[in-house]
C-alpha cells in the first residue's frame, strides 16, 4: 500500500509540474492511465488517493499554462474512464463499490469543475488570437466535451454487467444533478 501512495504523489507531483508539458505526449498518457489505474486499486485503502485525487488535478487547472490545464483535463478525463469500466479485480463486488464510491464522491465535482473550466475555455477562446494557444484551447474544449459525455454515461446504478455495451440505452442521473443539467 504505501508503494502505490508514493507512486500516486510522485505523479501528481509531476503532473503539477511544468516538465509534464515538455514531455512526449505518449509518456505523459502512459503516466495519466498508470495514475487512473493506482487510484482505482488504491481507492480504499488511503483516504488520500480518494478525496484528494480530483482536487489535485483540479489545481493543475488552474495553471496559467493552456499546456499545463490540457494535461490536468486529460488527467481527469482519464480517471472518469478508469473508473466507469470494469476492469479485471479480484472481484466484481469491489469493483462496483470503487465504481459508486468514486460516483458519490468525486464524480459530481468533476462535472461541475468541468462546467466551470468549459466556460473559462470559452472566454479564452473569444480571446485568444494566436494559432498555438488557439488549437491548445480547442483540445482542451474537445477533452472537456469528453469527459461530460463519460460523466453522463456513467453507470449511476451500477448495473450494467456487459463489458461489451458501448451505450448504455439510458442514463439516470442523480438528483443533486439535476440544476446543473
Amino acid at each position: 500500500m504505501p508503494e502505490k501512495i508514493a507512486i500516486k504523489n510522485y505523479l501528481v507531483s509531476y503532473l503539477s509540474s511544468p516538465e509534464s508539458t515538455r514531455q512526449d505526449k505518449q509518456v505523459v498518457k502512459m503516466m495519466i492511465l498508470l495514475l487512473a489505474k493506482i487510484a482505482k486499486l488504491a481507492w480504499f485503502d488511503d483516504a488520500d488517493i480518494k478525496n484528494g485525487l480530483v482536487p489535485d488535478l483540479s489545481k493543475i487547472l488552474m495553471s496559467n499554462s493552456n499546456e499545463h490545464r490540457l494535461v490536468g483535463l486529460e488527467a481527469i478525463d482519464q480517471l472518469v474512464v478508469e473508473m466507469t469500466y470494469m476492469t479485471k479485480m479480484k472481484n466484481l463486488t469491489l469493483n462496483r463499490r470503487v465504481s459508486l464510491s468514486f460516483r458519490d464522491s468525486a464524480l459530481y465535482e468533476i462535472f461541475k469543475n468541468n462546467l466551470h473550466f468549459t466556460k473559462t475555455l470559452l472566454e479564452q477562446l473569444n480571446n485568444e488570437f494566436g494559432q498555438n494557444s488557439m488549437q491548445v484551447i480547442i483540445d482542451s474544449l474537445a477533452i472537456c466535451l469528453e469527459t461530460y459525455l463519460k460523466c453522463m454515461q456513467f453507470d449511476f446504478v451500477a448495473i450494467l454487467l456487459n463489458e461489451t455495451l458501448d451505450e448504455p440505452s439510458q442514463t439516470n442521473v442523480p438528483a443533486a444533478w439535476v440544476p446543473l443539467i
